[in-house]
């Protein structure tokens, strides 16, 4: 029995759990970078985030997908002296 294309898509679909959402924190150790270099990148656009209030909380926080982020810092590199620079 040979799977059509959509049926073997919908099958990945099911079975791929979706990727974690990290913490800058989390974000940071793995770029390389400071957390507060991530949240600033994240405000400015640079690289893709959600900003979330916990349920009861008073801070909004980050929230963000490594696939995306990875995918962005690939395509527009980020280092601690470029947010530097950018602030003036």
């Amino acid at each position: 029995m040979c799977m059509t294309t959509h049926e073997s898509t919908a099958l990945v679909h099911e079975t791929v759990p979706p990727e974690p959402w990290l913490t800058a924190d989390e974000v940071a150790v793995l770029a390389g970078l400071t957390p507060r270099t991530i949240r600033t990148a994240a405000r400015s656009g640079r690289i893709p985030g959600e900003r979330v209030r916990p349920s009861g909380g008073r801070r909004h926080r980050w929230r963000f997908r490594w696939a995306e982020v990875a995918e962005a810092l690939t395509a527009d590199p980020i280092t601690e002296t470029t947010e530097e620079e950018e602030k003036g």
